[in-house]
């Protein structure tokens, strides 16, 4: 499935809250229903970025680091 392609790409930006709130919300969309996918977003622990009670516990995003 090309979203499962897409999904492998972001989930280590995901772990490190580095994605967009609309990049969010589509994986989490997609880890709802893709097994496949959550499975590998569990193998990546911690994955303490996930709201979705489907994976782990919620954290809020980073915040964006001032230069």
């Amino acid at each position: 499935m090309r979203e499962c392609g897409i999904v492998r790409d972001l989930l280590p930006l995901y772990q490190e809250g580095m994605l967009s709130p609309d990049s969010v919300e589509f994986l989490e969309e997609h880890l709802k229903t893709c097994p496949a996918c959550r499975a590998r977003a569990r193998e990546m622990v911690p994955m303490p970025q996930y709201r979705s009670s489907t994976v782990s516990s919620p954290r809020s995003p980073a915040k964006s680091r001032a230069t």
